[in-house]
């Protein structure tokens, strides 16, 4: 288990391993202190998983007072990976 815990590490950074390892310790205390419930853990929510997996979203959009739903947030990533929202115009036509 030693080695593949290290090897996931060397991975993604292979000159630094224990340092990406403690860079995510850090991410994950914060999650668990800002997205936990009293039932579950920051990092077994959605919100905590996303985070964890995304990082911070770019805007988050907080829905607090509709009267016919409960409280809501809608994330906005503008860059995923490879993908981004890219702001375009239709062509127009000829």
């Amino acid at each position: 288990m030693q080695k593949y815990f290290l090897h996931f590490w060397e991975e993604r950074d292979e000159l630094a391993p224990e340092n990406a390892w403690l860079i995510y310790q850090t991410l994950l205390s914060k999650v668990d202190k800002e997205y936990s419930t009293p039932i579950r853990n920051g990092y077994e929510t959605d919100r905590g998983r996303v985070y964890l997996q995304y990082g911070q979203p770019n805007t988050v959009a907080k829905m607090d007072q509709e009267p016919s739903s409960y409280p809501y947030e809608v994330w906005h990533y503008y860059n995923l990976d490879k993908q981004s929202k890219l702001m375009t115009t239709p062509a127009k036509s000829t």
